[in-house]
């Protein structure tokens, strides 16, 4: 397992705090099924279905029961049926074996969806969800997509950011269903914005949209999923800060919302744009995003980047 970029926290997992604009291998894993990467931290689940994570911790979301950071990977506690991991900012979630949802780290906003308000640096159950297949994290809330298409969000809802309809901040410590959402295939959530691809293959979005990363000529506020135009048949979205992808069924990306750093990967840097082909990619099989940067995996297996490249997290 690899990474690149800042590692000022030690969110490389190298041993070091030295940043590093090409890859860096990560101590200490060499049996990696899922991965995620947060603001300052990374996680990784094993084929055993045990968890490490490593980087910044001073809210708990290595999961280890500590608050020191570690620039080496260390064993989420307790945690042995994984099957996939997200992060955040500030807290991390792991979807288990039997669809059930466990969250450690920051819960100032509920995002833990334990019902409580309290921070934990070691895994606790979110309310309610049996049957989870993926989770996705965003800077204050949590979202995940259930086995028969429906999706629920718990923590801040503070511009629309949970999809149900209320933008005033109340913080949700359990979660709420994303409204009329019952056949989403795939899920991504952004800082405050979140999307889901449906068994149409369309792509719908809801949450801050001051950019348009949650539709481009819409209110900057979305509080319910409305469809994006324009975006062709989906597989999946990635969200970053302030823009999305789509990785379309022609093996193509298409991105909109901010630009500035190059994050739609067009060759322009226009903001609140609609949807716009990224320069170069025909033979896409998957698509992440950054805060201000995404990168692609291609057919041949190799990967391509795009937009910020401030801490060398381009990779080239």
């Amino acid at each position: 397992m690899n990474c690149w970029g800042d590692n000022s926290d030690g969110q490389l997992g190298d041993g070091t705090n030295a940043e590093a604009p090409t890859p860096v291998e990560v101590v200490g894993i060499a049996n990696a099924v899922a991965i995620a990467a947060g603001s300052e931290s990374s996680c990784a689940v094993l084929e055993t279905g045990t968890a490490r994570c490593w980087g910044f911790n001073g809210n708990g979301q290595l999961g280890n029961g500590t608050d020191v950071d570690s620039n080496v990977p260390v064993d989420v506690v307790a945690l042995s049926d994984a099957v996939s991991i997200g992060m955040g900012s500030n807290h991390s979630c792991a979807i288990r074996s039997g669809g059930a949802a466990t969250c450690w780290g920051d819960n100032s906003s509920g995002e833990l969806g334990n019902g409580t308000l309290t921070e934990s640096s070691v895994p606790v159950p979110v309310v309610g969800l049996t049957d989870a297949v993926t989770a996705d994290l965003g800077d204050d809330g949590t979202c995940a997509m259930t086995a028969n298409g429906a999706v629920s969000c718990w923590g801040d809802s503070f511009r629309g950011a949970l999809g149900n309809g209320v933008s005033d901040g109340s913080v949700f410590t359990i979660p709420v269903p994303v409204t009329d959402v019952d056949d989403a295939v795939a899920l991504a959530v952004g800082s405050e914005h979140g999307c889901v691809t449906r068994v149409d293959a369309s792509v719908w979005c809801w949450g801050d949209s001051s950019d348009g990363e949650a539709g481009a000529g819409l209110p900057s506020e979305i509080l319910e999923p409305l469809v994006i135009d324009g975006v062709g048949a989906a597989v999946h979205v990635a969200t970053g800060r302030d823009f999305t992808c789509a990785h379309l069924v022609d093996a193509t990306v298409t991105c909109w919302g901010a630009g500035s750093r190059g994050q739609l990967g067009n060759g322009e840097n226009p903001t609140s744009a609609g949807p716009s082909t990224v320069s170069g990619l025909t033979d896409v099989t998957d698509v992440t995003a950054g805060d201000f940067h995404a990168c692609a995996v291609l057919v041949d297996v190799t990967m391509r980047c795009w937009g910020t490249n401030s801490s060398g997290q381009l990779g080239d």
